[in-house]
């Protein structure tokens, strides 16, 4: 009984993810129109030596962002141990990255990969 509340446990959510995955295609928005993800890179940020709690920032223009809107941001080259980001929209059309040293270290220079989610 045990093992059948586990695969019952396991296997009900993916077929619910699937049934609601159904209901709403994002092909069916794209084809509407409506693009619901902002798209876009940043210059390469880091590189320089920072002390620990210390930042390095870098800003993209994403054309349609407001600072209603939620901002991710994931970089292309692997990070250390250490290493924190966050994305944010600082006005309208600017999304700025902060790339942040939880320790002293130097964080590894990448470009990151920005979405901006209406």
């Amino acid at each position: 009984m045990k093992y059948l509340n586990l695969l019952v446990f396991l296997i009900l959510p993916i077929v619910s993810f699937a049934q609601t995955a159904a209901q709403y295609p994002v092909t069916g928005l794209a084809t509407a129109g409506y693009n619901p993800v902002f798209l876009g890179a940043t210059a390469a940020i880091g590189g320089s030596v920072l002390l620990a709690g210390a930042c390095s920032t870098g800003t993209i223009n994403v054309t349609g962002a407001t600072t209603s809107m939620v901002a991710v941001a994931s970089p292309v080259t692997a990070q250390p141990n250490g290493v924190q980001w966050q994305a944010y929209v600082s006005s309208a059309g600017v999304v700025t990255v902060n790339v942040c040293a939880i320790v002293g270290l130097t964080p590894t220079s990448s470009v990151y990969n920005v979405r901006v989610i209406p």
